[in-house]
């Protein structure tokens, strides 16, 4: 994803989780 193309990475499954939804996060404020 996003954050994984700025250097970002996750170790197991819940860090995937935050990091996803981070990037939700980040693309629902640039939609507005």
């Amino acid at each position: 994803g996003m954050l994984h193309l700025l250097g970002y990475d996750h170790q197991d499954a819940d860090q995937e989780k935050i990091m996803f939804d981070l990037q939700d996060q980040i693309l629902d404020k640039e939609k507005k």
